[in-house]
């Protein structure tokens, strides 16, 4: 059925996300004649969608919207949301990552209180792996999507690794520098930037990634920068 649609898409599994940048009220019926064509294909072959998980966000500011008409989606307006969970990391429709970071910090900060609850020392060795397979992965999951650009954001995630470096025996009351130091690690916005850096360069080189360079980047033809 994607192949009748004339707007942007993406499919994950049994998910199907699809977009269109509105200008006018023109653009909003080309939407919603792409939305028909979906539950048309659906009416024809048998098939229903689950109304309580088909959402609607739009992105950008409210007050510039040019066509805040609903969407229907089986006879049913679709459901408006400001934030939305998508393949594990939550949107907003301000693009602003708080929501995210807020709900990754809270996960990793149970894990972590579990994690105290359960082991009442640690040492360097065991402090690396536990925090490395139990805490970090909610802190990094997808983080090139979601990477926070607001010192409010940062300071929300960075205070997990704050909290967790203090557990380790004799680290406690050790300055935070110190205490990556000795435990060979790094702030997050250095594992962030790395991060930014590898998946730039599968980007331009087309390295087992899906994403097009020529969608993020403009390469310099000139050796002059």
């Amino acid at each position: 059925c994607v192949q009748e649609l004339d707007c942007d898409f993406a499919m994950f599994a049994d998910d199907i996300i699809i977009w269109k940048v509105i200008h006018s009220a023109a653009d909003g019926d080309d939407f919603r004649e792409n939305l028909h064509r979906l539950d048309e294909w659906f009416r024809k072959w048998l098939l229903s969608f689950n109304s309580n998980k088909c959402t609607l966000l739009r992105l950008g500011n409210r007050n510039q919207v040019t066509d805040m008409r609903p969407y229907y989606l089986n006879g049913l307006p679709l459901r408006e949301a400001h934030t939305q969970k998508d393949l594990g990391v939550w949107m907003k429709d301000n693009l602003k990552p708080s929501t995210q970071c807020s709900k990754a910090a809270k996960s990793a900060n149970s894990i972590l209180y579990a994690i105290k609850r359960a082991f009442k020392v640690f040492d360097e060795d065991c402090f690396s792996k536990v925090f490395g397979t139990f805490v970090r992965p909610h802190l990094e999951y997808a983080i090139q999507a979601w990477r926070p650009w607001t010192q409010q954001d940062y300071n929300m995630l960075e205070r997990v690794q704050r909290r967790a470096t203090k557990l380790v025996r004799g680290q406690a009351e050790l300055p935070y520098e110190i205490r990556l130091n000795n435990l060979k690690l790094y702030p997050l916005s250095y594992t962030q930037l790395r991060g930014d850096l590898i998946q730039t360069f599968r980007i331009v080189r087309g390295m087992d990634c899906a994403l097009l360079c020529d969608d993020f980047f403009q390469l310099a033809r000139t050796k002059n920068l």
